[in-house]
């Protein structure tokens, strides 16, 4: 999930994040595996949160050099989509590697799960808003 919020509202951008894959319910809940990529274009502030079970797939490392390598070059560029597009094609390049891993019937729902487009949510509320505004925000295509 790709999200981009107006103002952190003075709040770290980790526990924004957090607090936000939260209250969204993002990934499934049993197996923790939500994934959130969260843009403070006015703080200039970018994160790649994920749940524990991704932890060991999506490292803090490998989220890091996922950001420096891509979403911040194409960002300082004004080039957003391109940074944003850089990003999923980095996770999907660290799922195959999981998937190269696993027995061929979690392999297809791998695969099926990789084929889901990307949703970019934009969202002006923060995530302590009520929970009516969070249905409200409509998720848009990707890029």
């Amino acid at each position: 999930m790709v999200a981009t919020v107006k103002s952190l509202e003075g709040r770290p951008i980790e526990e924004y994040a957090y607090q936000l894959g939260r209250h969204w319910g993002i990934g499934e809940k049993s197996r923790n595996n939500g994934a959130l990529l969260i843009v403070a274009p006015n703080e200039k502030k970018v994160r790649i949160e994920v749940g524990y079970g991704l932890e060991g797939t999506i490292t803090d490392a490998y989220s890091s050099r996922v950001i420096r390598d891509h979403i911040a070059p194409a960002f300082q560029r004004q080039q957003y989509a391109q940074g944003l597009n850089a990003a999923a094609d980095a996770a999907s390049r660290a799922a195959i590697e999981v998937l190269e891993t696993l027995p061929p019937s979690a392999e297809l729902a791998m695969a099926y799960a990789a084929q889901a487009p990307v949703q970019l949510i934009r969202r002006d509320t923060p995530p302590a808003a009520s929970s009516s505004a969070a249905a409200n925000a409509q998720p848009t295509p990707a890029p």
